[in-house]
């Protein structure tokens, strides 16, 4: 099936390809993007509440 719609979409002049590009909101800095990546294999939780975690803290202290 796979290489059929592959066959079909390269017909029509298109070609698949993976998508391996993170893309962040513009307003994570780079340390919390960094930190992210490092804990991101550890952890289901989504990139939005790890950010808002953070700054829950950062208002708390």
């Amino acid at each position: 099936m796979k290489k059929a719609i592959k066959y079909i979409l390269k017909m029509c002049g298109y070609k698949l390809v993976k998508d391996n590009a993170i893309q962040y909101d513009i307003d994570y800095d780079p340390e919390f993007i960094s930190e992210f990546e490092t804990l991101e294999p550890n952890t289901a939780t989504s990139i939005e509440r790890m950010h808002a975690l953070k700054e829950a803290v950062k208002y708390v202290i």
